[in-house]
């Protein structure tokens, strides 16, 4: 094996460690879109309807005593 084939080799063995090294990054956008996804499916909770604090009359008024 020549010095240029030792090259060639070496340089498609640094090319090669590349790849695998991005392969391993992860990306922070298809993390946030798979979070997002996945609380998608999630079934909703309903919300507890907010309590009237004075009582109201049957006539429409409000009382200032519960």
């Amino acid at each position: 094996m020549n010095s240029r084939q030792r090259y060639k080799l070496r340089r498609k063995e640094k090319r090669m460690e590349q790849r695998k090294e991005e392969s391993r990054k992860v990306n922070s956008f298809d993390v946030m879109a798979q979070i997002i996804f996945e609380l998608n499916k999630l079934p909703t909770a309903q919300a507890k309807p907010l309590r009237l604090r004075k009582p109201i009359m049957p006539n429409g008024d409000i009382t200032a005593r519960a």
